[in-house]
């Protein structure tokens, strides 16, 4: 929670301020939070200036389908960057 914070004030305050107003879900946020993490701050202001107007008319796959379209219009390399870090995250444990 103190991630999602951090990142909505200094990345998104667009999206911070819409929280306030009650246009925005907490589950929203944390979806546009996820989906820009780690994404230049430039970038991830275009992709939520792109998102947020419409955010409060879907629920929370149609926003993340609508957050996938925006990051790939935003950063078009995002995906190759993406799957490596995401293969980096994966970890198997196991406990007997």
């Amino acid at each position: 929670m103190i991630h999602l914070a951090r990142h909505l004030t200094r990345v998104l305050p667009a999206s911070l301020a819409a929280m306030a107003a009650g246009g925005l879900s907490l589950r929203h946020a944390q979806l546009l939070a996820d989906a820009t993490y780690g994404l230049d701050g430039d970038v991830a202001r275009r992709v939520e200036a792109r998102v947020l107007a419409r955010a409060g008319r879907q629920d929370p796959a149609q926003f993340a389908r609508s957050l996938r379209r925006a990051v790939a219009a935003c950063d078009p390399g995002w995906q190759s960057r993406a799957e490596p870090a995401r293969a980096e995250d994966i970890r198997v444990q196991h406990q007997p």
